[in-house]
């Protein structure tokens, strides 16, 4: 009997041996996939960086200036943007290049200049290289993104008008309008249509001309262009410009006829 006792006692002891080795193993197993977890995670936010990195965005910054330049390959071409802000004086200087290189090997370049003064109230936009430049009043911002900057001015009401005419085309567009060569003002402004608040290239230009086909005048005549989709919306001239004889329309026949019939002799 007492036999019989121990036995069962020693099988008990040594059950119990047997399950505390089994949990502490399962401990050590957990604790075992906690740490290769971390290190996973640890991995992939690693990964992570590296794919943040391969984006190939870079930003700089000195005393006066910051830069910041965005390269992306595509299907199509190659890509590349690159934004310069410099405050100086108080006053705030934005460039803009954008380079792109299509698959044929072709390269377009455009680079796009927001001035803004010590007050921040007139603001100055033009295409580097070109001859026009437009002020306005109002806010405008830029969004740099991966294949494109965008370019919008914000309204009173707080909603945003996309710039996606810049000023060299809009001045195209209303010389081929008006017929008119010489623009003597630009300005990209607020106005309110059917009480809707819209944006708008206002483009003046005085015409030379005759009143009556005898006495020289200069008549002032105006186009308003949608920044958005380059559209003429309106266009103003006096009541009385049907009396004028036009000088710039005749000088431009005039410049190409001559022109023929130099290249005819």
């Amino acid at each position: 009997m007492q036999k019989s006792v121990l036995i069962i006692f020693s099988l008990l002891f040594l059950f119990g041996i047997m399950l505390n080795s089994a949990l502490v193993l399962a401990d050590n197993d957990d604790s075992g996939r906690e740490d290769s977890e971390k290190e996973k995670n640890n991995e992939d936010k690693s990964e992570s960086s590296e794919i943040s990195l391969a984006k190939n965005q870079e930003r700089e910054r000195d005393e006066n200036k910051i830069r910041e330049r965005i390269r992306e390959e595509t299907s199509t071409g190659k890509i590349e943007v690159e934004r310069e802000i410099e405050v100086k004086d108080g006053k705030t200087k934005i460039k803009i290049k954008r380079k792109i290189e299509n698959e044929n090997g072709s390269v377009r370049e455009e680079t796009i200049v927001i001035e803004r003064d010590e007050e921040g109230i007139k603001k100055r936009i033009k295409t580097e290289g070109g001859n026009v430049e437009v002020e306005t009043e109002l806010e405008i911002e830029d969004d740099l993104k991966s294949n494109q900057t965008n370019l919008r001015a914000r309204l009173r009401d707080g909603n945003y008008t996309d710039i996606k005419i810049l000023p060299d085309t809009a001045s195209e567009i209303a010389r081929l309008r008006l017929q008119a060569m010489n623009l003597t003002r630009i300005e990209l402004r607020e106005k309110i249509h059917n009480n809707i608040p819209q944006v708008v290239y206002q483009i003046e230009s005085n015409k030379n001309g005759r009143f009556l086909g005898v006495f020289k005048l200069q008549m002032r005549v105006q186009a308003e262009i949608n920044p958005e989709t380059g559209d003429v919306l309106n266009t103003e001239r006096p009541w009385w410009a049907f009396l004028v004889l036009e000088s710039d329309a005749e000088n431009t026949e005039d410049t190409s006829s001559s022109q023929t019939e130099n290249t005819a002799q």
